[in-house]
């Protein structure tokens, strides 16, 4: 017999999650030189109930440039290549 845990996870539950994690890539992406600090004012304008610190935006910014994607941004094709048939 064995026990089948779902959803289950140690340690303290995240302040982010996968949204508020994508809303901070999207905010990199559209200015690249935003701080911490900006960025913590912009998810507070957008969450009033949301504390979160600068050090958690950093590492969160961390793992973004870690894993390079993010599945919730769009992708915009940079090159686009039209054949024309003479």
């Amino acid at each position: 017999m064995f026990f089948i845990t779902i959803g289950y996870q140690s340690g303290r539950p995240r302040k982010l999650t996968s949204k508020k994690h994508c809303q901070i890539g999207m905010i990199i992406k559209h200015n690249h030189f935003t701080t911490a600090s900006e960025m913590k004012a912009q998810l507070k304008e957008k969450n009033p109930e949301l504390e979160v610190s600068e050090r958690t935006i950093r590492r969160e910014l961390k793992k973004i440039d870690q894993s390079k994607s993010l599945s919730c941004l769009p992708r915009f094709q940079t090159h686009t290549r039209t054949n024309s048939v003479f």
